[in-house]
């Protein structure tokens, strides 16, 4: 049986860490691990994705709550503990949660019903996904033969939809990077993430035999997970410094810190290790544990403010160095605006509400540069919003998500439903996509086409997107009567374990890759649910 391991590897000598491997996580098989039962229930979870993949997208449980005014403070609070005891109890012992980051399929391999493999788990098949995975399998030991149905579709999907010299740059370069070095040194490394893999050839074609070359095996198991789908690839090594922050805001949004402070030491312990945090300065440290020191604060500001644009908006990565003309040079035909790290809401977003957060607890230090930043970044946030009073989601699905970043930011700003006409636009957006029975949900491919598309049924996390943006725009004060009905929803979609259901992917890159954070179902409705709770207090008091 599988077993999943924390921060090893300093027993490697081809491993480095600056950090004592906090957070690494790998899969490690034990042959004798294991009871019968568990045995049991890991194969009943296997037959059931196989049977069940193409035809039930999402599953959860419904409870009995009836109409909105059975949405109590108790209910809204027996159903956030419910999902705090779970989910502290899945809580890794760096104090971060792990989970599954993939879903793109031509790192991950599951086969479509036409035969082919798409490029990410909701897609149609692609000849990118169907060229990688197939040559995959053949280096397996997959043989073509009357016995390999699947194999021979794929075949066949392939050659009928115009071979792999009709697939896109980035598919040929890693076939043939990976059957040279298969074909040379015995490796294999097609799930290993793309950008990792061109890294490890470079050292290969330099010198098969080196130290810089071995040092990227052991690495491979960082980027593997294993689920009921089978053992597949992560995006990335994870994103555990980004679940974590926002998770630390989803339980501090309960009310609850006191009740659960065991968990959140823990995990204010992993980013005082890993990163910096603010939030948790304001609580007392017999509830989250000694602060972060003052001068490992101003180095995370000065870091942060050296990769903020001239313009006082943030990007992804780095700071905007080019202008949009370059794009016609992007090479990888599968993937759009990739050669200018834009200016982003999101990422704006959270810079005015970092520097709105340090600011309140250092006012002192930096500060003409830091206001002159937060004012020109919502200006920028103002000035991207859409007519119909949405903003566009660039790191996930799609249009509930910006704006609820935006609305977010602006508010730390001092806009509010009063004052802004931006948020009361943004708060008629969002009601006006608010299902009939009170969720939200939105279809991928509304990234695709910049446009919202209502995918007709509700999306957990889509629900508690567009709950937060209303909560944070003031929705409660002024008619909390849809924000009942979200609650609502949510309460009625939560599990028997108190946990939430994994839906459709939300996690998007370049409008062209879509993936899954696993964090997402469980930290954001906590999220709303507590906020929505805390806000109902406030008013009655």
């Amino acid at each position: 049986m599988w077993k999943l391991k924390f921060g090893e590897g300093a027993s490697n000598p081809l491993l480095r860490s600056s950090n004592g491997f906090l957070g690494r996580e790998t899969w490690e098989f034990d042959p004798n691990g294991g009871s019968p039962e568990e045995h049991a229930v890991v194969e009943r979870l296997r037959r059931d994705f196989t049977r069940n993949r193409f035809t039930q997208r999402d599953k959860h449980e419904v409870s009995n709550l009836k109409d909105s005014s059975e949405v109590t403070e108790e209910v809204l609070l027996t159903s956030l503990r419910r999902v705090l005891d779970q989910y502290s109890s899945l809580q890794a012992p760096d104090g971060y949660w792990p989970g599954g980051y993939s879903g793109i399929l031509f790192i991950l391999p599951l086969m479509n019903e036409d035969g082919g493999w798409s490029t990410h788990t909701l897609g149609p098949s692609s000849m990118f996904g169907s060229c990688v995975n197939y040559a995959t399998l053949r280096l397996l030991g997959e043989v073509l033969d009357e016995h390999n149905d699947g194999l021979s579709k794929g075949r066949a999907w392939i050659l009928s939809h115009g071979s792999a010299t009709v697939a896109p740059q980035w598919a040929k370069i890693y076939l043939s990077g990976t059957i040279q070095l298969f074909q040379n040194y015995g490796c294999f490394h097609i799930f290993f993430p793309f950008i990792q893999v061109l890294n490890m050839i470079c050292c290969w074609i330099e010198n098969p035999n080196s130290n810089a070359f071995r040092r990227h095996l052991p690495r491979i198991h960082d980027f593997l997970w294993l689920a009921e789908d089978g053992m597949k690839s992560k995006v990335y090594v994870g994103s555990q410094c980004w679940d974590t922050a926002l998770i630390v805001q989803a339980y501090c949004s309960t009310g609850l810190t006191q009740e659960f402070s065991e968990t959140i030491k823990k995990a204010h312990d992993f980013i005082k290790n890993a990163q910096a945090v603010l939030l948790l300065s304001k609580i007392p440290p017999t509830e989250v544990g000694d602060p972060i020191q003052e001068q490992r604060l101003y180095d995370a500001i000065d870091c942060l403010l050296s990769y903020v644009n001239k313009d006082g908006t943030l990007s992804s990565a780095e700071s905007k160095r080019t202008t949009p003309w370059v794009e016609f040079i992007n090479p990888s035909e599968s993937f759009r605006n990739i050669i200018v790290d834009y200016p982003y809401v999101e990422c704006t977003s959270s810079l005015i509400q970092a520097l709105i957060l340090f600011k309140g607890v250092h006012p002192g230090y930096r500060r003409e540069e830091i206001d002159r930043i937060i004012k020109n970044g919502v200006l920028f946030i103002e000035k991207k919003q859409k007519n119909d009073g949405s903003w566009y989601g660039s790191w996930a699905v799609c249009f509930t998500y910006a704006t609820f970043f935006a609305i977010k930011g602006l508010v730390a700003a001092g806009r509010t439903f009063q004052n802004s006409l931006s948020i009361r636009k943004a708060c008629n957006f969002l009601l006006s996509k608010q299902l009939s029975t009170g969720g939200w949900g939105e279809d991928y491919l509304g990234c695709q086409v910049e446009e919202y598309i209502d995918s007709g049924r509700p999306h957990v996390v889509h629900t508690a997107w567009g709950m937060l943006g209303l909560i944070y725009a003031g929705q409660v004060e002024l008619d909390p009567a849809p924000l009942y009905r979200a609650a609502k929803e949510l309460i009625n979609m939560q599990l028997e374990t108190g946990e939430f259901p994994q839906q459709e992917i939300l996690g998007s890159f370049n409008s062209s890759l879509f993936f899954n954070y696993t964090n997402y179902r469980n930290l954001f409705p906590i999220w709303a649910l507590g906020e929505f709770h805390r806000r109902l207090l406030a008013k009655r008091a």
